[in-house]
């Protein structure tokens, strides 16, 4: 009776797989083995192999199904690929589908295409331009991740997320046209963009703005992206947004208006290239490590509006030699100043706290040293 029940199972789960199964075959396309799976009479490329090079043009139909997905990593490491070409049938591009094809020089994406999962184009170096059609909905966070190839975007009007780290380190990137339905940027979307100098917002998004270059929410309040070169923040802002100008290695000086009242978290982290910043008389707190790695920042005076100086706000600013910190402050973070080696000039009570700590670091690298 159990061998029967047994036998019976093993039957049934037969029958179900080979109706709902999922069916794994290959086929070569231009001299280029491609291998494919079937599902509910719906063909996904899943893999290629890392040695592919040179142009491909991805088949409509494979086992007389049409190819709606480009799967998983299916084309992930092919460092010699250098153009791809997606058919109309495809709907979605899947999770690192195509991670470090650093060689990708032009790829199409059809109209078809609704969604670009994370990781998809990550580290595709030799990409110079790419349009995000009509029909796409949702970019992936780290989806043009490392693309340092990348000059211009241009996200079409149907999307209405991108997410974190999406464009992050780009640094080739210079204009970003953003359609008129996205309504949420992800943290680090277009941050370490060393190249952007602007932003172009369709005028009826109703979420977000540019002004001056500069990606606005609506209303004009937050600086939400920021851009390289000559910036002009305009009076209608009230708070730099976290990681706005996170990377903008190409940003020389920031006159920050007397509108605006916060600076938010990372706001001008690892701004190289910045020598000089004027801080508006409204400002009433500098966030979380933003201005860490400012390494060419050489003064900065903080006006009598500020009352908090975040954790690690001027962190590794090895060139910082004065800050005139007023009275009104009374919260400092932990490694506010941490690595400010060069800083010899601090005006206002904190001034013994920061020698008092040079002194404790100085004793422990003398036991430090003694030891030795």
């Amino acid at each position: 009776m159990k061998k029967f029940l047994l036998g019976f199972i093993v039957a049934v789960t037969a029958m179900v797989m080979m109706t709902v199964g999922v069916l794994a075959d290959t086929a070569t396309v231009n001299g280029i083995e491609l291998t494919y799976t079937v599902s509910d009479g719906k063909a996904r490329i899943s893999d290629i192999p890392e040695t592919t090079t040179g142009a491909i043009t991805i088949p409509s139909s494979l086992g007389g199904c049409p190819v709606t997905r480009i799967g998983d990593r299916a084309f992930k490491g092919c460092s010699g690929l250098t153009s791809v070409t997606i058919p109309d049938s495809v709907t979605s591009i899947g999770v690192a589908a195509f991670w470090g094809c650093s060689g990708l020089t032009s790829i199409t994406i059809p109209n078809s295409v609704t969604s670009i999962g994370h990781s998809a184009f990550l580290g595709c170096r030799g990409l110079t331009s790419i349009t995000i059609p009509n029909s796409v909905t949702s970019i992936g966070h780290e989806a043009f991740y490392l693309c340092s190839g990348l000059t211009s975007v241009t996200i079409g009007n149907s999307v209405t997320s991108i997410g974190y780290q999406a464009f992050f380190s780009c640094s080739g990137l210079k204009s970003v046209t953003i359609g008129n339905s996205v309504t949420s940027i992800g943290d680090h979307a277009f941050s370490n963009c060393s190249g952007l100098t602007q932003f172009i917002v369709d005028s009826n998004n109703p979420n977000y703005k540019s002004v001056n270059g500069l990606l606005l929410s609506k209303d004009g309040k937050t600086l939400i992206a920021g851009i390289n070169g000559n910036v002009v923040i305009p009076d209608s802002v009230t708070s730099i947004g976290r990681c706005a100008f996170f990377g903008c290695d190409g940003l020389t000086s920031m006159t920050i208006p007397d509108s605006v009242t916060s600076i938010g978290d990372y706001a001008f982290f690892n701004c190289y290239g910045l020598t000089s910043v004027t801080i508006g008389n409204s400002v009433t707190s500098i966030g979380y490590r933003a201005f860490s790695g400012c390494s060419r920042l050489t003064s900065i005076t903080i006006p009598d509006s500020v009352t908090s100086i975040g954790y690690g706000a001027f962190q590794g600013c090895v060139g910082l030699k004065s800050i005139i910190i007023p009275s009104t402050v009374t919260t400092v973070g932990d490694w506010a100043f941490e690595g400010c080696g060069s800083l010899s000039t601090v005006v206002n009570a904190f001034e013994v706290m920061v020698i008092e700590r040079r002194v404790v670091w100085e004793e422990r690298r003398q036991n430090v040293l003694n030891r030795v």
